[in-house]
């Protein structure tokens, strides 16, 4: 996996995100982690598996959870 392969994964991930609850969760990933250009973002990693949990993504309901355990992206 290179940097440009990452920032190509972060393009078709935005693009498809509010389409499917895979590029949700992947995208909230990639933020969460800071790779394919972004900023490390747990808000926004956060955003992004509420949105992906809600509409039934089991690992993004899980990485959810995890955040939560350990008081990152404003959980508590």
């Amino acid at each position: 996996v290179t940097e440009e392969t990452d920032k190509e994964a972060v393009s078709v991930f935005t693009r498809f995100a509010d389409q499917y609850p895979d590029a949700e969760y992947l995208l909230a990933k990639m933020h969460e982690h800071g790779r394919g250009g972004l900023a490390q973002d747990d808000n926004k990693a956060v955003e992004l598996l509420e949105k992906s949990a809600s509409k039934g993504h089991s690992r993004a309901q899980f990485r959810l959870g995890m955040m939560h355990k350990e008081g990152r992206g404003g959980l508590i």
